[in-house]
């Protein structure tokens, strides 16, 4: 059974942390590891935009576009990718012990709904939406489709990069879709813009969006052409009840299975290692899995990114997050050996 994480980590963003992380998912015994996510995952694509499109600023940690999106022949945020390759030529042993290696983009939907456009066409036609006090570029079809494009150009850089998995973060997908309603576009859009985004994967590709799923968004993803669809089911089990083996099986698609938590908060009179799973829970949460689902049916991971687990330094010193982490990714994989063999 192979495993993998969702990308981010505790750590600041230098080429030592990125390494060292890389190498502790490896040493975790991860064998599908992501490149450690080490910045915001919006940033991760606009900060670099920002300095190729003219009308695109950061003004106070927000992104504001003046006039029209125009994006550049240039793709961005592929040096995490030649990172991870530079330090499996360096450590040709850590490869002998993967499987393949992951790759973590944000969604065209988040992106769009980090950009505020201060153009007044744009307040005129959309003014100020639901969710947010300023007009944001994911209302303008044009906007977000041009953006879903530009994400398929990085993921074919990664995929020609040889990354087994390509993963879209799009997490602002379960604020937009609910039970009943669908803000800001029909159903339709939603999947044409996913499908483009991942229009260059076949089973590389993953998307993942967190938190709790509503039926409406479950089917929307399984209507989509990507093959891992990527969920939290340890902090919102509920979302177990959601799938079956015989409707993956008949999308064919893969759960990619959240089982750690991943953002636990600091409590007084608690020691770091207890907030690390107990390895038997974690193997009766896979076992839920394995039965429901079938193995052939499953990746498994934590629920989302650890980047949050920086509180932990804050609360009990600097580098215990990172090594409640590891901790974690440890108990994990001992449960998937113990489950699935």
């Amino acid at each position: 059974m192979n495993t993998t994480v969702v990308g981010s980590f505790p750590l600041a963003n230098t080429p030592a942390n990125f390494e060292m992380a890389f190498i502790d998912q490896v040493n975790a015994g991860i064998t599908i590891p992501c490149y450690p996510q080490l910045v915001d995952m919006n940033h991760q694509i606009l900060d670099p935009l920002s300095k190729l499109i003219p009308g695109l600023k950061l003004v106070n940690k927000e992104f504001h576009l003046a006039g029209d999106l125009v994006l550049p022949k240039d793709i961005v945020a592929t040096e995490y990718g030649k990172q991870v390759v530079e330090i499996l030529k360096k450590k040709p042993d850590l490869k002998k012990k993967i499987a393949g290696t992951k790759a973590c983009l944000t969604g065209p939907f988040t992106l769009c709904s980090n950009i505020i456009l201060d153009d007044p066409k744009w307040v005129a036609k959309y003014g100020k939406p639901l969710l947010f006090l300023e007009t944001r570029a994911h209302l303008v079809p044009e906007i977000v489709e041009a953006v879903a494009s530009y994400i398929a150009r990085i993921t074919k850089a990664y995929k020609d990069m040889g990354f087994a998995i390509i993963s879209i973060d799009d997490p602002f997908l379960s604020q937009m879709v609910g039970r009943k309603k669908i803000l800001f576009h029909e159903r339709p859009f939603l999947v044409k813009i996913l499908n483009e985004a991942a229009k260059n994967l076949q089973k590389e590709g993953s998307l993942h969006v967190c938190g709790a799923l509503s039926p409406q968004l479950r089917d929307l993803l399984l209507e989509t052409s990507i093959h891992h669809l990527d969920h939290e089911f340890k902090t919102n089990p509920q979302n177990i009840e959601l799938f079956d083996k015989k409707m993956l099986a008949d999308r064919g698609k893969v759960l990619a299975f959240g089982s750690l938590q991943t953002n636990p908060v600091p409590m007084p009179g608690k020691k770091p290692e207890d907030f690390v799973e107990n390895v038997e829970d974690i193997a009766k949460h896979l076992q839920i899995g394995k039965d429901r689902f079938g193995a052939e049916n499953l990746l498994i991971k934590p629920d989302c990114g650890f980047g949050g687990m920086n509180a932990f330094d804050r609360a009990y010193g600097a580098g215990v997050g990172h090594e409640i982490v590891k901790k974690k990714l440890k108990a994990m994989t001992t449960a998937v050996k113990q489950v699935f063999g």
